[in-house]
């Protein structure tokens, strides 16, 4: 069971994101020409789970500060910025959203952050806070002193820091911190996943895959299945593989490959250093997808990967989705890709597929408009060919007034 689900995102003055609400499923493919703004879509998610699970400075920190964020494309825009995330929860329906604005002094402050989930064994839970004032309950009152299960917060409660993260004692908050916390987001590195690594603890992968062989070891140990399905598919991809062996060499982890081979009865060992660019990226793919099997902590909510097809042959994109497919059976699974081949894959939804164009320097992202959408349906043209013919358009709202969206972050 799925921990947690993102049905719809909505942005604003995020990057190059002025307003968008985009409505996610199970397994969502990002497609658009380069610089139209599919990765900072996803990354408003990462920044979100960067900022829940670190700190908000550490996620202003590593995307360069406040001010290389916020949307500048219009004149005197309003120096803020916000994410809402609407869940599915197992207990049921939930929203996270987090307004952060520029106060004109160099620093950042949280204008507004607020959490509701409804339960029917619990009823309804609300955070909501404005400022410095902060309600919290099933019949939130204003209190400058939040207490919850187990001591008193109020001092953990700055201009600068989220509320979020310290209410992980009440169960319908915490039901969400986890939704969030668990969410992986992947641009692989060979080079990096080619070198040894320290140890390092967890059962998630990071972002450009460096920890690659020890969590393939910690799958191996927890679903024999699971890790035995990254082999298969790597084979279905066309590397002539009977294992991965996970190993320690002075301290450091490295993994060893076992290739069979047309001119010798035994296989042939090769260390990752030796394997190829699209081996390392389709092997760092594959192993995170098969974590979605995971139980509880092992499980990721939600695994983004950019461009999965890098580097790989057009022949390996049919093994590449089903594994994409797989994975989305247990846990939500978004990438971004330039790939007509993955578009064209039979079992690929059109409602599943975002289009991103940028007009003016200004992201505009939507499920595939509603005509080119009656063309897929009646089979008159495949997405890969509407994608190849630059034919692939976003059904989009209305662009929203700059009154209308000072109204949305005030109301938040």
């Amino acid at each position: 069971m799925k921990s947690g689900l993102i049905k719809k995102v909505t942005l604003g003055n995020y990057r190059s994101i002025r307003h968008c609400e985009v409505e996610l499923s199970p397994l969502s493919v990002i497609v658009g020409r380069n610089a139209a703004g599919k990765s900072n879509f996803v990354d408003a998610l990462h920044f979100v789970r960067d900022a829940v699970t670190n700190q908000l400075e550490f996620a202003l920190r590593t995307r360069g500060g406040f001010t290389d964020i916020y949307w500048k494309g219009g004149v005197d825009t309003p120096p803020w910025f916000s994410i809402r995330l609407d869940l599915e929860l197992p207990a049921g329906p939930a929203f996270y959203n987090l307004v952060v604005e520029f106060d004109g002094d160099r620093t950042h402050r949280v204008s507004s952050e607020r959490c509701v989930v409804q339960s029917a064994g619990t009823g309804r839970l609300e955070l909501r806070r404005r400022y410095g004032h902060v309600f919290v309950g099933t019949d939130p009152t204003p209190t400058h002193n939040l207490a919850r299960p187990g001591g008193d917060i109020s001092d953990e409660i700055s201009a600068s820091r989220l509320c979020l993260p310290s209410l992980v004692g009440w169960a319908g908050f915490e039901d969400v911190y986890h939704a969030i916390s668990k969410m992986v987001f992947h641009n692989f590195n060979p080079e990096i996943m080619r070198t040894p690594q320290r140890p390092e603890p967890g059962a998630l992968l990071a972002y450009d895959g460096r920890n690659v062989a020890g969590v393939l070891r910690e799958l191996q140990a927890s679903d024999k299945l699971a890790a035995e399905r990254v082999v298969t598919y790597l084979r279905a991809i066309g590397v002539p593989l009977d294992s991965i062996k996970p190993i320690s060499a002075g301290g450091y982890d490295v993994l060893e490959f076992l290739v069979s081979t047309a001119t010798n009865a035994s296989n042939r060992s090769f260390t990752a250093s030796m394997m190829s660019e699209g081996t390392m990226r389709a092997l760092g793919i594959l192993v995170s997808l098969m974590s979605a099997a995971g139980v509880g902590d092992q499980r990721p909510s939600l695994i983004a990967i950019e461009e999965p097809e890098t580097a790989l042959h057009p022949a390996a994109t049919g093994a590449l989705f089903d594994a994409m497919n797989e994975a989305a059976a247990s846990t939500q699974v978004i990438v971004t890709c330039h790939s007509p081949d993955v578009l064209d894959q039979p079992a690929l939804d059109p409602d599943s597929i975002i289009v991103a164009t940028n007009e003016g320097g200004s992201t505009q992202l939507g499920r595939v408009s509603a005509a080119k959408r009656d063309l897929l349906k009646r089979h008159l043209f495949t997405a890969g060919e509407l994608l190849r013919m630059d034919q692939l358009t976003p059904e989009v709202r209305p662009v929203a007034s700059e009154e209308e969206l000072e109204s949305d972050r005030m109301s938040a």
